[in-house]
């Protein structure tokens, strides 16, 4: 009987075993680009009068001017185009983001903008270098010359909309070249258009440095080490619905970054709106003490008090997607 059972017992099919589980990756889709809406209640308005009536004699006031400028150089060739990216995503005064459109440039002031636009009683600004005109920056007032040329005529508006701080006198102008646009906005007293007067100064000596380090910018990292790293920012925004996000990070090779809010359950949260916002161009040096300013004010959906973390993550020219950070932040309610 013995023979008997252990014939038995190995002849029964083997019990069928269940496949395993698929495994969830962590690593997330690295987001498209999109374009940040320019709501009134956040950045001036690119429409207004340019006639304003005075308390004198009930007058009407009007204000045009001329700016000077040499942006020939604003005509590089398409290497000293990635350079000049290249050479600002490492500068901590400027964010290099992404754009349905292409690259966009734009410059911080007091820290970041909402898509470069800087907001506050007396000084209301926007600086970008662009690979295509925004087309929000669009306006009957707005002075468009070509790069080729030596001045700009542009009249002077008071806004009928947008905050309070900036109904002064503003001025619109864009200057266009073959791959590369520049577009400088200004409110402020009628007679002062310093913003306006130093971007045309500056531009032209970033050009030039991306035109004669083209190769150098190119192959290889950042040379220069950058100024001493701040502290990660997570706070509330200058507008309504607005969260400024920074952080210092080196990825170690040429790519882009990204930021993602996830809950304690690993969630991410409001991904089709951080993602896209904070994608950007980061600067990136072999040396790992070398470390670059990255970050935007986002504009979240209403939502409750958010508790979580805030992962930085990078994507490589190879297609390599690595995270490079993470920190503990407190959001409040929207």
């Amino acid at each position: 009987m013995i023979p008997l059972v252990a014939t038995v017992a190995l002849g029964k099919a083997p019990k069928p075993t269940r496949p395993p589980a698929p495994t969830v990756s962590t690593v997330p889709t690295v987001p498209g680009p999109s374009s940040v809406p320019w709501s009134p209640a956040r950045v001036p308005a690119l429409v207004g009068h340019t006639e304003v009536v005075t308390d004198k004699n009930l007058s009407r006031d009007t204000a045009s001017m001329v700016f000077e400028f040499d942006l020939g150089g604003l005509d590089l060739e398409p290497p000293a185009v990635d350079a000049l990216f290249w050479l600002l995503a490492a500068d901590p005064g400027w964010r290099v983001g992404l754009s349905p459109h292409g690259r966009v440039a734009t410059r911080r002031e007091d820290g970041p903008g909402l898509d470069g636009w800087h907001v506050r009683p007396g000084h209301c600004v926007r600086l970008a270098v662009t690979e295509a005109r925004s087309p929000q920056f669009d306006s009957p007032w707005l002075s468009a010359v070509s790069a080729g040329a030596a001045t700009a005529r542009v009249t002077a508006y008071q806004p009928t909309g947008g905050p309070d701080a900036c109904r002064d006198w503003s001025t619109a102008l864009a200057i266009d070249g073959a791959r590369l646009h520049v577009e400088i906005f200004e409110a402020g007293p009628v007679d002062d258009r310093s913003f306006t007067l130093s971007a045309l100064q500056e531009l032209p000596r970033s050009l030039a440095y991306a035109r004669l380090d083209a190769a150098a910018l190119l192959a290889g990292s950042h040379r220069d080490p950058p100024p001493p790293r701040g502290v990660p920012r997570y706070e509330p925004g200058p507008g309504p619905g607005t969260v400024v996000v920074e952080r210092w990070l080196n990825p170690g090779a040429p790519g882009t970054t990204w930021m993602r809010l996830v809950d304690s359950a690993g969630n991410a949260v409001a991904d089709n709106a951080v993602g896209p916002q904070t994608l950007q161009l980061a600067g990136w040096s072999v040396l790992a003490e070398h470390q670059f300013r990255v970050g935007t004010t986002l504009v979240l959906p209403p939502g409750p008090a958010f508790d979580g973390t805030a992962e930085w993550w990078f994507s490589a020219r190879d297609g390599a997607v690595r995270r490079l950070a993470s920190d503990p932040v407190h959001l409040p309610a929207r």
